[in-house]
């Protein structure tokens, strides 16, 4: 979560497409590995791959959206 005010950080002092990803990027993660948490602490699921699984996803959706302007991956994430 740290690293979430760090990139909020850098992206707010200097707006631009390229800062936005350092902005989209640790707040992806958090929000992945949060909704790891609740799938644990409510399905009983503990597994180290599926929260590694979920973080890949973030982002890779991140990255897509980098690379491809296209938010919509992103979005669904």
């Amino acid at each position: 979560m740290g690293l979430v005010s760090i990139g909020s950080a850098y992206y707010h002092w200097k707006p631009t497409s390229e800062r936005l990803v350092w902005d989209r990027l640790p707040m992806t993660i958090a929000f992945m590995s949060i909704y790891y948490l609740v799938m644990e602490e409510t399905m009983r699921i503990d597994s180290l791959f599926l929260l590694i699984f979920f973080i890949v996803v973030g982002v890779s959706s991140v990255i897509i959206w980098k690379i491809y302007n296209d938010l919509r991956f992103y979005i669904i994430v």
